[in-house]
């Protein structure tokens, strides 16, 4: 379980807390922004201090007792692939964001500005396509959305955690706005629901 949780653990270079899962309590969690998973606690988990406030989340996002939907198992989350690249890594001319220079530029009515550009980290080439971000697949498109029990979700989290813990069971955000709650054999999780706009 615990190589499972650690899939689910934030960048530590952006976030050094919540690089690794923690316990609190009974439970153990891991997070990276998007998604919180629980599970019960593992005894190889230490408590850490300054993680998460989750009483806070979950006071903010009650667990519902009813309204759970099945999710789509892995075949019913399909993720449109990427027409540019189709998941190859490749840099013929160097990166597309700062035309090989390594700098972008920015003005405004006052001031010119350089910075380094972030897509490349400066050095002008770029191995990953900037479309997809080198996943070869098109994760923010509206063909990559999923509605289950009312709400839009990335079908690449609802994948994600689907590989991992296998069927899923997802209620409406309650209140309204909030995350969902997701729960499986083994754990729960909390995951964002899409924010779409009136109409689409």
């Amino acid at each position: 379980m615990l190589e499972k949780l650690k899939k689910f653990c934030g960048d530590a270079r952006y976030n050094k807390h919540i690089g690794t899962p923690w316990s609190i309590g009974e439970f153990t969690y891991a997070t990276n922004g998007f998604i919180l998973v629980r599970v019960p606690r593992l005894p190889e988990v230490p408590e850490r201090e300054n993680v998460v406030n989750i009483q806070a989340v979950l006071g903010e996002n009650p667990e519902p007792t009813e309204g759970y939907v099945g999710s789509p198992g892995i075949g019913g989350l399909q993720i449109p692939e990427c027409p540019k690249c189709k998941g190859i890594e490749s840099n013929p001319e160097g990166c597309e964001e700062c035309e090989g220079s390594g700098v972008v530029t920015f003005e405004n009515d006052f001031h010119d500005y350089e910075c380094t550009c972030q897509s490349c980290d400066g050095d002008g080439k770029h191995g990953r396509c900037l479309k997809c971000n080198g996943t070869g697949y098109l994760i923010n498109s509206e063909d990559a959305l999923i509605e289950i029990a009312g709400s839009w979700f990335k079908k690449i989290n609802i994948l994600n955690l689907t590989r991992e813990f296998g069927h899923l069971e997802i209620a409406p955000p309650c209140p309204a706005g909030k995350a969902s709650w997701v729960r499986f054999r083994g754990g729960h999780a909390l995951t964002m629901p899409v924010i779409r706009a009136n109409g689409a």
